[in-house]
């Protein structure tokens, strides 16, 4: 379905999914079980319910949910010190974050809305319409890849967030 794999998230994504998906009548393998190694233990913000996470130029990047206190952050990833931040309205519960062309895109959780922020301030850049819940989201190919929190996975071009096409994912067939 697309050719170029260029985030390490994404690669693992779509290395599992050919593990996962049913291939016509042969047997369907089931995902593999991988385990964590713990390299480092960063400090972090006990109070965050963090949502989304990316790393990117030196600094960790993070959506966090709840009503009332969700929020764009760009964290010192050696210190866990909020060097940035940008709170969304009281009304938002922001989800997942992927950083694709140049621009952060937030997804928010039963808004249906996907909120666009500069990197470099954490700006708010304009809003997306989403036409179902927003859990989480990663860029493939320069589409992006959301999860509703279903089995489903929705490709969507971010410009208007045009859905594109959509792959159901499964562990040994169901």
């Amino acid at each position: 379905m697309f050719s170029a794999i260029s985030h390490p998230l994404a690669t693992a994504l779509a290395v599992a999914l050919l593990l996962v998906l049913p291939l016509g009548s042969r047997a369907v393998a089931a995902a593999p079980v991988l385990t964590a190694v713990v390299t480092a233990r960063l400090p972090h913000d006990p109070a965050a319910f963090t949502q989304g996470l990316l790393y990117h130029d030196g600094a960790l990047y993070e959506s966090t949910g709840l009503y009332g206190q969700s929020s764009l952050r760009r964290i010192d990833a050696a210190t866990g010190k909020i060097v940035a931040r940008r709170s969304l309205p009281a009304s938002v519960f922001g989800e997942g974050l992927v950083l694709l062309n140049g621009l952060f895109y937030q997804l928010t959780w039963r808004e249906g809305r996907v909120l666009t922020a500069n990197p470099a301030d954490l700006s708010p850049v304009g809003e997306l319409p989403l036409p179902t819940e927003g859990w989480g989201v990663c860029a493939l190919d320069g589409k992006l890849v959301v999860s509703d929190g279903s089995d489903t996975l929705t490709f969507y071009v971010p410009a208007a967030m045009t859905a594109v096409g959509s792959i159901a994912v499964t562990d040994e067939g169901r």
